[in-house]
């Protein structure tokens, strides 16, 4: 068997997938969804093996290997690869004898290109009658054939393809009495490089459990996710922009194939996971500022598709100094002062519209007030801070006194105490700088007021609040010389479930 050597293929792609007339120009227009995966060798003569390559033989026809075979690096189809040949050698076929591969397109996939190097062996001087071919295939479509009376083809060859298999056969169908015995050689094709392009169109479905607001310190998620194409290739955790978690999958079985072009190369057959299962990503927000932050967790497969599993704003709260729930305070004499009313909640004994005037209240000299969540929180925080249902009504209750004839009494009834819940809110603003106009983000206090909570039975008061965002509630009493002021925070989470 003579073969003749080509030129070194320093890169094997370029001769595979740049055919003349093919108009696939796979490196320039590889997208999300595109993957190139091959069989034999890669596309700058990686070692693959064989075993995508199925054998799909007939009476004398076999397979094998030649040269280096499938299993050592090549750079030139003369190096190596794999044989569909006849036995025994040197004697012609029997008629109905074929030798090949059939290449299933892995699930999920659609086939869109072929790229062979391959060479056609004792193509070379026709007989009479002879009937020695070479097909390249896939279902309802002949890519390339070749004939004796054709001539013999070697190097790389490209083809818009369609369907979910390949085939490649060379065979002796000649009639009875006839045969396939070759001048120029034993029969056969050499394939050292196969290369399948492929479309994946789908992106993966994933999930995340463990995602909370507020949080301090780590956050530890759980990845679930599945894809019915390629299978996955990463998974990314981004604050605000920023990469903070990650993980990959399928391990060197997975692994891309280098090459100097941009598409995604991968061997056939490349063992990448369809499915994982509580796989932890770490998100740490120790050198996170407190605050609202966007959380995003997307998860790519291997042809670049990629699902957004989390895209929310989560609150950070690291370094919070938590104010406490009640206050007791001395301070002047004197009549209430009144605050003006607007938007906020009802309370329980509350009046609505405009707070009495001042000369109306009942004056509280040395004034202690008290305030406390009388309701159970969703939860407590790290740092005991109460976390409460979005959309859900909570009781509040304290205590103001006062001193009467030096001794501290329960404020008379329908003695008024007033509640302010401070939001704190990021703020883009438009400033001037160097004599440009800049945009800078600054905090600013939304004040939300609810007047008129009066007291009774001997200063008690009581009030449902239904916060709608992470907020410091301030109860508080005040004359012209003094006041009194309790601050409770409270960290607000969704609940979609639960709407007034």
């Amino acid at each position: 068997m003579t073969i003749t050597k080509p030129s070194p293929l320093a890169r094997r792609a370029a001769v595979i997938l740049a055919a003349a007339g093919a108009s696939l120009a796979l490196a320039s227009t590889a997208h999300a969804g595109s993957v190139v995966l091959w069989a034999c060798h890669g596309p700058e003569g990686q070692a693959l093996e064989s075993g995508p390559l199925m054998t799909n033989d007939s009476g004398t026809g076999f397979t094998t290997t030649y040269g280096g075979g499938c299993g050592a690096a090549s750079v030139a189809l003369a190096d190596g690869g794999a044989l569909a040949t006849f036995e025994p050698a040197g004697s012609p076929p029997p008629a109905e004898s074929a030798a090949g591969w059939r290449i299933l397109v892995p699930t999920g996939t659609t086939l869109t290109a072929v790229g062979l190097e391959r060479a056609t062996l004792g193509f070379g001087t026709p007989l009479p009658g002879d009937a020695l071919e070479y097909t390249a295939s896939v279902p309802g479509e002949t890519l390339e054939s070749a004939s004796p009376q054709s001539g013999p083809l070697a190097g790389g060859a490209s083809f818009a393809a369609s369907g979910d298999e390949l085939d490649l056969q060379v065979a002796c169908d000649a009639a009875p009495g006839s045969s396939c015995a070759e001048p120029d050689g034993p029969p056969g094709l050499q394939l050292s490089a196969l290369a399948l392009t492929v479309t994946d169109p789908d992106p993966p479905r994933a999930a995340v459990a463990g995602v909370e607001s507020p949080v301090a310190g780590p956050l530890p998620l759980m990845l679930t996710a599945t894809d019915d194409g390629l299978g996955l290739a990463s998974a990314t955790a981004t604050l605000d922009g920023q990469a903070v978690a990650s993980a990959s999958f399928g391990g060197g079985s997975c692994a891309a194939l280098a090459s100097p072009d941009s598409a995604i190369n991968l061997a056939l057959g490349a063992d990448c996971p369809s499915s994982v299962s509580a796989v932890p990503l770490t998100v740490s927000t120790a050198n996170v500022p407190d605050g609202p932050h966007h959380l995003v967790v997307t998860v790519t497969d291997i042809a670049g598709n990629s699902t957004t599993a989390v895209d929310q704003t989560i609150d950070v709260l690291n370094h919070l100094t938590v104010p406490g729930s009640t206050a007791f305070l001395s301070v002047g004499t004197g009549g209430s002062s009144a605050t003006p009313s607007g938007p906020g909640s009802h309370g329980v004994g509350a009046s609505s519209g405009s707070s009495p005037a001042t000369s109306s209240r009942p004056a509280c000299a040395s004034p202690r007030i008290t305030a406390v969540l009388a309701g159970h929180p969703l939860r407590l925080s790290g740092q005991g801070v109460p976390v409460l249902w979005r959309y859900t009504r909570y009781l509040f209750t304290g205590r103001l006194t006062c001193v009467k004839n030096h001794k501290t009494v329960g404020a008379p009834d329908n003695t008024i105490a007033d509640i302010q819940s401070v939001i704190a809110t990021r703020v883009r603003v438009r400033v001037k700088s160097h004599g440009k106009t800049v945009i800078r983000t600054r905090i600013k206090d939304t004040i939300v007021d609810r007047t008129g909570v009066a007291t009774y039975r001997g200063g008690i008061f009581r009030v449902l609040l239904h916060p709608w965002t992470t907020r410091t509630i301030d109860f508080s009493y005040g004359s012209r010389t003094s006041s009194t002021l309790v601050k409770i925070f409270v960290v607000v989470t969704p609940n979609a479930r639960r709407r007034l």
